[in-house]
């Protein structure tokens, strides 16, 4: 099985009916049969098949859709992992998904996995398919050992500091606190705190990823898996739902689930899930829920414009751009370098978000 586990790894997405990949197919799911009728089968080497199988599994409708996503207005932080790209392209394969979440079930999690690297692999392209469809991820939290006061300390000594802003994520802690739940207030918060790091460190210029950039992405992901696993407000219990507010609890996280994806995950675009999860926000805003509470005003321009930005050249757009328009005039029509310095104190980046922002407020 190994021969043709190598020979599946060519980096490329792939259609179901080349003769290559028919010929891959046939040798791969006969090896896969065998193993599976094997009492002392390798199911790591079962999982690892499984996965490999998934970007096989293309006819022509899903690379149409595949490549015929609008592109993203965003511009990541950070680089995707090169030998994880051609996965991060495609979309969730429901069967492949639940074939993976049967084997780690029965080895008894992904730390059981015996390949070096495959658990932390599988658990964060686990991570970026759920985060793409917005649910909560199927395996564990691989990375919960991992702590923001380590991480987030500087690089030249244990004692100092990064020199990331005191006020990192003011925004969602001025204006934002009465309508979340505490647990959501410190996810935003350490998020914001990664989110500046990121600004300020990525790769060498030799394209090598620092270790303390890499820490900080071990942080990212503990911190996007746990705003994933976060319940709905309606699924909250009922002290925490008279704690906080509907419109503002689910609309803050969908936001901030889209601009993690899009900024602190730089996923692709391909399965167009921009889009999608731009769709599900506006169908969460009512502007009427937010009209009679100006102080979370900076809340909803924050929201609008990070959903404005994902809906590009979508029939969503104009939703987003009519809705910032009314808000604005509510707000007393502040300048553009007035909404910046807003939109700063959330989750929110110049650099990444700089073209798509400026498209979105010509539009106004």
């Amino acid at each position: 099985m190994t021969a043709v586990h190598m020979d599946l790894i060519d980096r490329k997405v792939t259609r179901s009916s080349s003769p290559k990949t028919l010929i891959h197919l046939g040798q791969a799911l006969r090896g896969l049969t065998a193993e599976l009728h094997n009492d002392s089968a390798d199911l790591s080497l079962v999982f690892f098949t499984v996965g490999l199988l998934a970007y096989h599994d293309l006819d022509e409708q899903r690379m149409a859709a595949i490549y015929s996503t609008q592109p993203l207005q965003f511009v990541p932080l950070v680089q995707s992992p090169q030998n994880l790209q051609v996965f991060l392209q495609l979309g969730y394969n429901l069967a492949h998904a639940q074939a993976k979440h049967s084997l780690i079930h029965q080895l008894g999690g992904l730390d059981k996995l015996s390949i070096p690297g495959l658990g932390a692999a599988a658990a964060y392209l686990e991570m970026c398919n759920a985060s793409k469809l917005y649910q909560c991820p199927r395996y564990d939290n691989f990375w919960h050992t991992e702590r923001f006061v380590d991480i987030m300390r500087g690089t030249s000594g244990v004692n100092e500091p990064h020199p990331t802003s005191v006020a990192t994520g003011r925004g969602f802690f001025l204006y934002a606190q009465p309508g979340l739940t505490a647990p959501m207030l410190s996810i935003l918060i350490q998020f914001s705190a990664v989110n500046e790091r990121l600004k300020h460190e990525s790769v060498t210029e030799t394209g090598t990823v620092l270790d303390s950039t890499q820490r900080v992405q071990r942080l990212r992901n503990k911190l996007q898996y746990q705003l994933l696993s976060l319940p709905t407000w309606d699924d909250l219990d009922s002290e925490k739902q008279k704690a906080s507010t509907r419109h503002v609890y689910d609309c803050v996280r969908l936001a901030a689930v889209i601009y993690s994806n899009a900024v602190l995950l730089a996923l692709p675009h391909h399965t167009g899930w921009h889009t999608a999860l731009a769709l599900r926000l506006r169908d969460l805003i009512d502007i009427d829920d937010w009209r009679d509470d100006p102080s979370t005003h900076p809340v909803l321009l924050w929201i609008l414009t990070v959903g404005g930005i994902a809906a590009d050249r979508s029939e969503d757009r104009t939703f987003y751009e009519d809705h910032l328009s009314e808000l604005l005039r509510m707000m007393d029509s502040p300048s553009w370098k007035a909404v910046e310095r807003t939109l700063e104190g959330f989750l929110w980046s110049r650099e990444a978000c700089k073209h798509g922002a400026a498209m979105l407020w010509q539009s106004l």
